[in-house]
């Protein structure tokens, strides 16, 4: 006989789910939609400035055999406005030698300029693929919206398999597929979707270790260390969380958990040393209690309701001694993982930008997707047939993907205290129209329209300065830029001035004064262009996608040199 659950109904049986026609037409129609939204209209938007560092560093990693920060020519940095020394700025801006000592230094990338900001898989997945593929938004954005597509796939065959439920697996994955910033920071060129994707692997293997299988303590090393290749950030407190969990669950036989992590250990300290890991936490640019509920809006508001978190905890309270031993496990990472991100976060990031959270998006699902299939087995507790299971389950998952409410009463508290964060909604969410606009009506691209507007006047090699996005420039064009947060080169006395400037007046986290500084030294005749004027192109974060409007921005200034203003100034 099945044990009743905590809720006071008996587990559903599954010999009488859906004909198999069903389930395979509904998971196959679930893959359509993820292959819709992860790959419709890759290459409408152009890679905004942190998509084309990281295409950048990916095709100097296939030049060059590292991902060099400076080629010669150009420099990307981390851009950590907050971290910038603002009294030696003025040293820097001419000598192109002098800003790269200051940069590897300051720990951006080491003193051969071969990149240390975040660990070298994200530019392999992209440099090879713009290697196959040429040189193009699509080629860039590619390996990363397949790697999400692996994750909504992987995610649901786990939890199917786990659990034996293929409703929760579907339901799981659908989950999944409705969170919207998920989805959108998928689809760019950056770690997000690799760091889900081998998340979920190393929690796959972590699984098949505990239960003993061939293969799989070393399945578990071999995917957390690709894990630590794409996201060092996030690597840390899961592994821990991870080995603590295996040790609890071996203890007081820990011999194999020292062991298994003990290869770990190995197999990354190498890169540790060589990442320089020890100098990565950078200043904050805001106090630790601003961030910390900065990141605690965004897990409520675009990653789970704070009050499903602890429906899902008690839940896993009430049902401990019912639940197969490793699905309880995975349960019991799964809160812990999320969790964790709470405090981990805004300890070690200098922001609260969603994009450190948004890799948790699968196992937010896979909480929300286990609470609404207890719920409905509870609601259906005298009629146990699976097509009500479906319907009911499925009504349920709707109402919390499309519907604010949950996020509301914790979402409207921290409103209070963190005034810029995104407008909740009150029926739907907001960010459902973000998605729409995303993948079917893209906005007005800056990006895309500012490398236009140039290959109209500019000619190849020639010098452009620019207060920001300032990495798109140099992934789409053969110019020599000058500019950026660093300031790259503003003030190079040795080379011919800058022909064109392209400036964001929106842009306040620059070293403006430098950039003014170099503008009134010249004439210029500006030349008018239809780029709106907007700090960032293609972004991801929450509080600029929801909250923007490029088509009422003013036009950016688009301007041409003209010349010195002073005679003594035409030799510079």
């Amino acid at each position: 006989m099945e044990k009743a659950n905590p809720l006071g109904c008996e587990k559903p049986d599954r010999t009488s789910e859906a004909p198999p026609w069903g389930r395979r037409a509904a998971l196959v129609l679930l893959f359509i939609v993820a292959a819709v939204l992860l790959g419709s209209n890759l290459g409408a938007k152009y890679l905004w400035q942190d998509e084309a560092a990281t295409a950048v560093l990916g095709a100097r990693l296939m030049k060059f055999g590292k991902p060099l920060a400076y080629d010669g020519v150009n420099l990307i940095t981390m851009d950590h406005f907050a971290g910038e020394d603002a009294k030696t700025i003025d040293q820097r801006t001419g000598d192109p030698e002098i800003a790269v000592q200051y940069y590897a230094d300051h720990g951006d990338f080491k003193h051969n300029t071969a990149w240390i900001g975040q660990p070298w898989g994200q530019f392999l997945a992209v440099g090879v693929s713009l290697k196959l593929f040429g040189h193009n938004t699509v080629a860039a954005r590619l390996p990363f919206a397949v790697a999400a597509f692996l994750t909504v796939v992987l995610l649901y065959w786990f939890v199917r398999r786990e659990f034996k439920d293929p409703l929760l697996g579907w339901l799981t994955a659908a989950i999944l597929l409705a969170n919207v910033f998920w989805v959108i920071h998928s689809r760019q060129c950056r770690y997000y979707a690799l760091s889900s994707l081998f998340l979920l692997l190393t929690l796959i293997a972590f699984t098949r270790w505990q239960r003993g299988r061939a293969w799989g303590g070393l399945l578990f090393v071999v995917t957390a260390w690709c894990w630590f290749q794409v996201d060092f950030g996030s690597f840390f407190p899961g592994l821990a969380i991870l080995l603590l969990a295996a040790t609890w669950a071996a203890w007081p036989r820990i011999q194999r958990v020292l062991y298994v992590g003990g290869v770990l250990g190995m197999a990354v300290a190498p890169w540790v040393w060589y990442y320089e890991l020890a100098n990565r936490i950078k200043p904050g640019a805001a106090p630790w209690v601003d961030r910390f509920l900065l990141n605690l809006f965004h897990f409520n508001q675009f990653l789970i309701p704070l009050l499903m978190l602890l429906a899902a905890s008690v839940l896993l309270a009430m049902r401990w001694r019912n639940l197969d031993p490793i699905a309880r496990l995975i349960l019991f990472v799964t809160l812990a993982l999320l969790l964790a991100a709470l405090v981990w976060v805004p300890a070690v990031a200098p922001y609260a930008f969603h994009r450190y959270i948004v890799h948790l998006a699968p196992l937010a699902a896979l909480c929300v997707a286990w609470v609404l299939s207890e719920v409905t087995a509870w609601i259906i507790r005298n009629r146990p047939r699976e097509e009500w299971r479906c319907l009911i389950a499925g009504s349920l998952a709707v109402f919390v993907v499309a519907c604010p409410l949950l996020s509301t009463p914790v979402g409207a508290l921290l409103r209070r205290v963190v005034p810029r964060t995104s407008p909740p909604g009150v029926v739907i969410r907001p960010e459902w129209a973000v998605l729409y606009k995303e993948v079917f009506a893209p906005d007005p691209d800056p990006n895309r329209l500012t490398v236009e507007a140039l290959a109209r006047v500019a000619s190849a090699k020639d010098e452009i300065l620019t207060n920001y996005e300032d990495a798109p420039l140099m992934f789409y064009t053969d110019y020599r830029i000058r500019g950026g947060i660093p300031c790259f080169r503003v003030e190079d006395s040795s080379r011919v001035p800058p022909r064109f400037l392209v400036y964001r007046r929106s842009v306040r986290f620059v070293h403006t004064a430098v950039f003014n500084r170099e503008i009134t030294r010249y004439r210029w005749r500006q030349i008018r262009s239809d780029v709106p004027d907007v700090p960032w192109g293609n972004i991801p974060e929450p509080e600029f996608r929801i909250r923007a409007d490029p088509s009422s921005a003013p036009p950016i200034v688009f301007a041409e040199n003209l010349g010195s203003l002073r005679p003594e100034d035409m030799h510079r």
